[in-house]
């Protein structure tokens, strides 16, 4: 159903719950709790139910409601028990739970609600599922829906809306449809179009911001997408595509249409296509895994802006190419083996190698203890996604670093790796004491507190001297007095 907005007509179902003293008709097909506004089945049903009142509970209590498979919704406002499900317009706080839901056109429908809620129902094989149509602020969670025709959940023209953690199988139009949704919010939902990949209209999760709406944020968080046609297609700008996990979808698992997206996180394997996408868009830290073909961009060059923390994983390209500066990241910007148009300049060359933390030291500084160097001693640490893993240094902590400057690699068991340096400085030498200054140390001199008399004579004890005359011929006799300095004196008396 294609509606532009909130309508008005009659509540005329065949069973219309309403806030008075038995819900209505709650009496005939179940209990009512005043306290609470709470009506809860007691019987399976086969005609729709309108909520027929504000701040009420339609507690299915594991029930089902059957309709007779309408082929259309014409004239649905005349048909309304036919058509719905369950039916609400223009209520707000309403809460729909625990109820089954077969065979109508759709299974929920609420145009104009706020504030309600639809969880832990079980919908299949109506024509659309669950269906918002000018609603704010209202969540769908933990529903399980297997389609096998028609689509999942559809919301539209509304704000504030949260589809979360909703299981969708077996859809042969979308999933999740967010059409001119005004912040939208689509996260941890499971979806799985199993047999529907051949149908060209089967897709995961459709939301189309475009035209006068390219200003409605949607957050796409966390969801598992796969075995669609399309994994997931987004039409807008400055939306959040985070952490999703989309595979085996025949033709594209991320397409993206519009600026100022952020697509990080996702893991995109064994899709026809991996990602298609538009210019200005900001994507980082994804993974991009065995797709037929990895990426495609537009008419012109699509760069993919990168965080500081770099860019993404390609399977096809990055465990073989080059890193010679050690940083992680392969040295050449991705050339897209046969597929035009994309430049990622900061590649990673381990897949989820942004989630692994090496904790190293800054670079050490130590003095060698003796000519060899010295021994250097320091601790490292890994983890991965915040469990820790095994990492290896070279040279090792203990080794004995030679004097200057050595890189040491730690690599952690993932491959991931990080450099620090060890700088070993020259050991200071201490020059002896000298307290004379005589420039003989006080462990070798005789006098260290005289200095030595440099004289040639015994110049090298420390010590002042004279020097001694000269006797040649050892007779007690100085030269200078001795007649016959040759000869000794001959003592006589004489």
């Amino acid at each position: 159903m294609v509606l532009a907005g909130v309508i008005s007509v009659n509540d005329a179902f065949a069973y219309t719950i309403s806030d008075d003293s038995t819900g209505g008709d709650c009496s005939t097909i179940g209990t009512w709790d005043s306290a609470t506004k709470t009506c809860t089945l007691n019987t399976d049903i086969s005609e729709g139910i309108t909520i027929g009142s504000s701040y009420v509970t339609l507690n299915g209590n594991s029930h089902t409601i059957t309709g007779t498979n309408p082929q259309n919704n014409d004239s649905w406002d005349t048909r309304q028990n036919e058509v719905f499900g369950v039916f609400a317009n223009i209520r707000t706080n309403i809460v729909i739970k625990n109820i089954q839901i077969k065979n109508f056109y759709d299974g929920i429908y609420l145009p104009g609600i706020a504030n309600s809620k639809i969880q832990d129902n079980t919908l299949t094989k109506n024509t659309v599922q669950i269906e918002l149509d000018g609603s704010k602020y209202n969540t769908i969670s933990n529903n399980i829906i297997q389609c096998d025709v028609g689509g999942g959940i559809i919301s539209q023209f509304g704000d504030g809306n949260k589809i979360l953690e909703n299981t969708i199988t077996n859809c042969q139009g979308a999933g999740i449809v967010g059409n001119r949704e005004k912040n939208f919010n689509v996260s941890n939902n499971f979806l799985d179009m199993q047999g529907s990949v051949l149908l060209k209209s089967s897709i995961g999760i459709h939301i189309d911001q475009s035209g006068t709406y390219t200003d409605h944020i949607a957050t796409i968080v966390g969801n598992t997408v796969k075995n669609a046609h399309t994994g997931i297609d987004y039409y807008g700008q400055d939306g959040f595509i985070k952490n999703n996990i989309i595979s085996n979808n025949s033709k594209v698992g991320l397409y993206v249409n519009g600026g100022g997206n952020f697509v990080t996180d996702n893991n995109i394997s064994n899709n026809g296509l991996g990602i298609s996408i538009s210019n200005s868009n900001t994507v980082y830290h994804n993974n991009l895994i065995s797709n037929d073909k990895t990426a495609l961009g537009g008419t012109y060059m699509v760069d993919l802006i990168s965080a500081d923390s770099g860019g993404n994983y390609w399977s096809d390209y990055s465990p073989e190419c080059n890193d010679s500066n050690f940083d992680n990241y392969c040295d050449d910007v991705y050339p897209l083996k046969d597929v035009a148009n994309i430049s990622d300049g900061k590649i990673w060359k381990v897949q989820n190698g942004w989630l692994t933390k090496i904790i190293i030291p800054e670079n050490i500084t130590q003095k060698a203890t003796d000519s060899s160097g010295t021994t250097v001693n320091y601790s490292v640490s890994a983890t991965h996604d915040g469990n820790p893993i095994l990492v290896q240094c070279n040279p090792a902590s203990g080794s004995t670093f030679p004097i200057g400057e050595t890189a040491v690699l730690c690599t952690a068991s993932n491959g991931i790796f990080v450099k620090f340096n060890v700088i070993v400085k020259s050991a200071d030498i201490i020059p002896p004491t000298d307290t004379d200054g005589d420039d003989i140390s006080d462990s070798s001199d005789s006098c260290p507190s005289q200095s030595e008399t440099v004289n040639n004579y015994q110049d090298t004890d420390g010590c002042p001297d004279v020097v001694p005359p000269t006797d040649t011929d050892g007779d007690g006799i100085s030269d200078s007095s001795d007649s016959c300095p040759s000869q000794s004196e001959t003592v006589n008396n004489y």
